[in-house]
């Protein structure tokens, strides 16, 4: 009894000892606990509070004085941080070991903090003794160690920025591997390598390491935290220097929302921050809100960040807001005075100034006056160009001194010219603005065509997509005739959208180019990198006007020159030994009416049908291979109202059933009216051969259902009944999409038969406020049926398994919910199995992925709605599958009834089984429900949503088909062998 009592005794304190072997030799004691937990959350003001409320006998421990510093230099109190690590060094003979490595760190920190660089190498020194002879495996203190160590390479502007990227570098590894690392110590090593990325100009990876440290405090820290605040101002930075003014602003909105409550008004760094947002409301042509925070950023200073000539300039945009016009012009000449003292008449700033006078001669009416200003502002911005004849435009080919500020000059003296116009419409007038047009949207486009990021390329767009309305209307009176007009406005009207999703596109197609060897590419971004370095290098220099160094200008500005001539000529060798690279990656393409009938229009049977709209009309023009059709339809009130009864006729699920007969009646009358007024004249001359159509709609269209629009009045007693109703799918066929570009860049990349045909997914688990999905499952096992491939039902259907299948499926087909949110599109979503956001598929995940497939269904409510973006379209979720490059989607415009969904998916599979066109064969599963449906839902809400975007040629033969016809050969070979081994035994025997 006795044995087995202490055979008992030992098992149980085998585990107990096992345990306790584990345990640090210097533990953290529970009572700071809660301290280390709120450093962890970013609490810093409670973490002083708490320590302030130790015990007496705890106030110089270790652990209090860790704390107290690390808590110091969480808040930039470095002067405080600093004296806390000099007193502890008093301590030091009386502490571990280990507790002396950290103190010795900590201090070295803490005088890199202080800018004393020798006295930080001198306790790194001790530090790396203490670890050579006690090396005690604390991962947290190597982290902490690493971390200051690669501040010993040199601050933000040391010229040694390599070794410190490639230390931090180390540490963040590092930080992966220990996640218990604190989020502070992760955030600034992000911090650092933006900051190391931006000053040696590379704003994309500054981005990228911005953005980590963004989500890594959004994680961990409350939303008005000061650090996530301080990471949006670093993006704010970048982006204001990308030009993305719009990134920028909203990034320094969250920032201002912390600082405002943190800093006085008087502080630097909120003196900086009102400055950069008084010039992105400018930027933005938002005067009266530029106006306010320059106020802010002068007012509450008392030094005035900026210099003497750039608060002049703001004094005259302030007078000019307030249409003071007199003293602003005052204001400008003066400053073009100091600016062509000091910079000389050829150049930007000179330039700059200008169009400020010229911009105040239009705001009071004098367009002749106007007219002459613009056009000596842009002779002061290109270098070769002196013609001060108001009709004379530089010409590409020219030397341009600031691309931005020549493209404001010129879109100023546009609209000038097209205001003369307006006011004496003679053929002289009208000559002259079309030309102009046309080089400023050049310009424009040349500029898209830069080294920019593509945020600031579609700022730009935005910010002079009135070039793109005003370039239309002159063409429309400059081209009576329909084909020269179509000719002349279709590559306007196409440079005018998608820009961003064009891009990407194209971008994939860049990739297949494997036969670019490394060195060229790296050289191409290399030397991207050097102008990018050198042109913000002279831009900060120059603000500073006559404090600034013109020697170091002067070289800067030689480097630049050599920099932009070396990439001169670098791309004219790209274009002789790689011309297909260089005329996908730096020449801008424009689609052409040719182009169009050559490559997309290749049946007698199809047609485009393209809208733009501008401010005050809707422009339509419809092409086929023969002809071009135009018209211009005035935005007039009795559009808007018809098309928002018939909107809600269409979507109201309410109306739908509590009012039938009215719906039906409202329905019917409005879509006939829509159908007469906008499109009816035009299907007519286009004729009855004409069945597929290319539909690129603009803002106002985008959400027209064409299939359930009535080509033919309905009476006001017909009997309510929504099968035989003549609508517009049984004469037509469409296809949406964006742009015309990335329709025929969709068109140029059909898929491989070696693919796997289907891949579904239904889940069967999802939040408690949204309906759950009684016939996805079995839609998918249907699809499934007619493909071969994979299916994933309830807990299978995870965003796991769609991330980690290989997307080379001819089909991808999402049976599932959708989420829009319409105040942060990026954050719309696709629910896979689970409860957790984790589970859910957003649209700012997708535009990393790399989607094969031919055709993608998203089954779900409102997929190709989103947030409309004028130059790139409706951002969501449709355009997130484009970005990942599927070739066709099938989406809802509106809410989805989960049974009418599936019926109408299992029509469209069968038809595209049997080989149809994805357009004949929507139109054909739509037609087959309204012929099958029960009465009640045969209402268009039931099945017009479903929409087709893309390349709508057949599915590739897959060999499941080819492997059926080798089973029959195979069978009649079989039984042919057969009967010759057969019939000579039965001669034989007779």
């Amino acid at each position: 009894m006795l044995r087995h009592l202490a055979i008992l005794l030992l098992l149980l304190h085998w585990p107990f000892w096992r345990l306790c072997a584990q345990i640090p030799s210097d533990p953290l004691p529970l009572r700071f606990h809660p301290v280390q937990q709120l450093i962890q959350q970013g609490q810093f003001d409670s973490v002083a509070v708490l320590l302030d409320q130790l015990p007496a006998s705890d106030t110089t421990s270790f652990w209090a004085h860790l704390f107290r510093y690390q808590n110091a230099r969480n808040l930039r109190r470095h002067k405080t941080a600093f004296r806390l690590a000099r007193r502890a060094q008093h301590k030091l003979e009386a502490l571990t070991f280990q507790q002396r490595q950290w103190l010795e760190i900590q201090s070295a920190e803490a005088a890199f903090n202080r800018r004393k660089r020798e006295l930080a190498l001198e306790h790194l020194d001790q530090f790396q003794k203490l670890r050579q002879q006690h090396k005690i495996n604390d991962s947290a203190l190597v982290i902490y160690a690493k971390f200051v160590e690669s501040l010993s390479y040199g601050l933000y502007g040391d010229h040694r920025g390599q070794p410190a990227a490639t230390a931090l570098l180390g540490v963040i590894q590092r930080c992966q591997q220990y996640p218990q690392a604190l989020p502070y110590l992760h955030g600034q090593v992000f911090r650092r390598l933006g900051n190391l990325m931006r000053i040696s100009a590379d704003f994309d990876g500054a981005t990228n390491y911005y953005q980590q440290e963004l989500q890594l405090y959004q994680i961990h820290y409350p939303a008005d935290h000061f650090e996530t605040a301080v990471a949006h101002y670093s993006l704010g930075n970048i982006a204001y220097e990308l030009m993305a003014y719009q990134t920028a602003l909203d990034h320094y909105r969250q920032t201002y929302h912390v600082w405002k409550d943190h800093f006085k008004p008087s502080a630097t760094y909120l003196r900086y921050l009102t400055e950069a947002m008084g010039d992105m409301y400018w930027e933005l042509n938002i005067p009266d809100s530029a106006i306010y925070f320059y106020d802010l950023a002068v007012n509450k200073s008392d030094a005035p960040s900026q210099n003497p000539l750039s608060i002049q300039m703001k004094r005259g945009d302030s007078l000019l807001v307030q249409k003071d016009y007199r003293q602003a012009l005052n204001t400008y000449t003066d400053a073009l005075a100091f600016r062509r003292e000091i910079y000389g008449a050829k150049h930007a700033m000179t330039g700059a100034c200008q169009s400020q006078i010229a911009k105040t001669h239009y705001r009071k009416g004098q367009l002749t006056t106007a007219l002459q200003a613009y056009q000596r502002a842009i002779t002061m911005l290109v270098v070769d160009f002196d013609d001060s004849t108001s009709m004379a435009d530089p010409q590409p080919n020219m030397e341009v001194l600031s691309e931005q500020y020549l493209l404001e000059a010129l879109a100023g003296k546009t609209i000038t010219l097209r205001d003369i116009y307006r006011a004496d419409p003679s053929s002289v007038h009208l000559q002259n603005a079309w030309q102009t047009a046309q080089r400023a949207v050049q310009m424009l486009q040349q500029l898209r065509s830069s080294p920019l990021s593509d945020p600031a390329k579609l700022f730009w767009t935005q910010k002079y997509y009135f070039l793109f309305e005003i370039a239309i209307e002159l063409a429309y009176a400059q081209f009576p005739e329909e084909e020269t007009f179509i000719a002349a406005a279709l590559p306007l009207i196409e440079s005018s959208k998608a820009l961003l999703l064009h891009n990407q596109l194209r971008s994939e197609q860049e990739i297949s180019f494997h036969n670019l060897s490394e060195k060229i590419l790296e050289e191409e971004k290399q030397l991207k990198k050097n102008i990018n370095e050198y042109s913000v290098k002279i831009n900060r220099e120059e603000q500073l006007c006559e404090r600034a160094n013109q020697r170091k200008l002067s070289t800067w500005q030689k480097e630049l020159q050599q920099h932009k001539l070396q990439y001169r000529q670098f791309l004219q060798q790209l274009a002789t030994q790689h011309p297909k690279y260089y005329a996908l990656r730096h020449q801008n393409p424009t689609i052409q009416l040719a182009d169009v009938r050559e490559r997309l229009l290749t049946t007698d049977s199809s047609a485009v049908l393209i809208c733009f709209e501008s401010e005050a009309h809707l422009y339509l023009l419809a092409i086929d291979q023969q002809r071009g059709i135009r018209r211009r339809i005035a935005k007039a009130s009795l559009l808007l109202s018809q098309l928002a009864t018939f909107l809600s006729a269409v979507q109201n699920i309410e109306q739908i059933y509590q009012q039938p007969e009215q719906n039906f009646r409202q329905f019917t009358k409005t879509s006939y009216w829509l159908y007469q007024h906008l499109l009816a004249d035009l299907f007519k001359q286009m004729g009855t051969a004409t069945k597929h159509w290319y539909w690129i709609p603009d803002r106002l269209l985008y959400p027209l259902p064409m299939a359930c629009l009535l080509t033919e009045a309905v009476s006001v007693g017909q009997k309510r009944d929504f099968r035989p109703l003549p609508y517009l799918l049984r004469q037509h066929h469409f296809t949406h999409s964006p742009s015309l570009g990335s329709l025929m860049l969709h068109q140029n990349n059909p898929p491989s038969n070696d693919q796997r045909t289907y891949t579904g997914f239904a889940p069967a688990q999802f939040p408690a406020e949204l309906p759950s999905l009684r016939w996805n499952q079995a839609e998918v096992r249907e699809a499934q049926a007619l493909w071969s491939g994979e299916a994933y039902f309830g807990p299978q259907a995870t965003k796991a398994a769609f991330l980690q299948s290989d997307y080379r499926s001819t089909i991808e087909h999402l049976a599932t919910h959708a989420v829009l949110d319409h105040a942060q599109p990026m954050r719309s979503h696709i629910l896979f199995e689970g409860l957790d956001s984790s589970d859910h598929l957003f649209v700012y995940e997708l535009y990393a992925k790399a989607l094969n497939a031919d055709l993608v269904i998203l089954n779900a409510c409102q997929t190709n709605s989103g947030a409309w973006t004028i130059g790139e379209g409706m951002v969501g979720l449709e355009q997130a599958f484009r970005y990942a490059g599927c070739n066709s989607l099938l989406t809802n415009s509106w809410a989805v009834d989960d049974q009418a969904a599936a019926q109408l998916t299992q029509y469209l599979f069968e038809g595209l089984h049997a080989g149809s066109a994805k357009d004949i064969a929507l139109s054909g599963a739509q037609e087959r429900y309204l012929s099958t449906a029960e009465p009640a839902y045969r209402h268009p809400y039931f099945w017009a949503g479903l929409r087709l975007s893309g390349a709508p040629h057949p599915l590739p033969r897959t060999n499941q088909g080819n492997h059926n016809w080798w089973v029959l050969i195979g069978i009649a070979l079989l039984i042919g062998a057969l009967y010759f081994f057969i019939r000579p035994r039965s001669i034989q025997k007779s």
